[in-house]
């Protein structure tokens, strides 16, 4: 996983100097990386990242025919508090997702565009478009 206490100190001082977002986009950036940092407590030694998992819980949405995003998993009580952080997270984005379909067209298939990028090169480097994201 990419989360660790140093990233989320990290996160932390750059709130402090400054933010570069609105507060309800940094309320959902920090419960993001809580979320990342339970979930990879959660995970077994031998399995996938943290990354992976919310990845996987967010391709496959709450579908009843796919398989289960969190089988990889300790279960126990680090993995019912994983699993809820990640469903809260899941609902949060999706909110944030139909407000941005809504009022920005444009910038919703952009933000689309960067997210399959890093989904199919593995979260490398996305090229430069033509058009700059912003929200």
């Amino acid at each position: 996983s990419s989360s660790n206490p140093d990233l989320v100190a990290a996160g932390e001082a750059r709130t402090e100097m400054g933010p570069c977002m609105g507060p309800e986009l940094q309320a959902v950036t920090e419960k993001f990386w809580r979320t990342e940092l339970v979930l990879s407590k959660a995970v077994a030694p031998e399995g996938p990242s943290a990354w992976e998992v919310l990845i996987r819980r967010a391709v496959s949405g709450t579908s009843q025919g796919t398989s289960d995003p969190y089988a990889d998993l300790v279960a126990g009580p680090q993995k019912d508090k994983a699993v809820a952080l990640v469903e809260e997270l899941m609902h949060e984005l999706e909110a944030w997702s139909m407000e941005l379909q809504r009022h920005s067209a444009e910038d919703w298939n952009e933000c689309i565009n960067v997210l399959v990028q890093c989904i199919s090169s593995g979260g490398g480097e996305k090229s430069r478009s033509s058009s700059e994201f912003s929200i």
